[in-house]
């Protein structure tokens, strides 16, 4: 069991680079992540607020 685990930490290690620059045009996951994140920060935001 314990045999497989370098494979997958290559195999994670290699996700994780190819989710960084790998780009589909001009959008990279992270791209797509973080404006993701801003508009459901602003989102909560607005309801905090307009809930007062």
């Amino acid at each position: 069991m314990y045999r497989f685990l370098p494979m997958f930490f290559v195999l994670g290690a290699a996700l994780e680079y190819s989710m960084i620059n790998w780009k589909v045009g001009e959008i990279s996951f992270y791209n797509t992540f973080k404006k993701r994140q801003a508009k459901d920060i602003v989102e909560e935001k607005i309801r905090k607020y307009s809930a007062v």
